[in-house]
């Protein structure tokens, strides 16, 4: 993903944090036509 290039951390726990904050309504996640966006809300 390009996030976890941009921070230099590893894939895994950028998708874990990302999870998380799913799982707390903290995120919106968008369809593109070639990918997900995800917001912070």
């Amino acid at each position: 993903s390009k996030l976890a290039r941009h921070i230099n951390a590893p894939r895994d726990l950028v998708m874990q944090g990302v999870g998380w904050l799913a799982r707390e309504g903290k995120v919106t996640f968008h369809e593109g036509t070639r990918s997900r966006v995800i917001s912070l809300t």
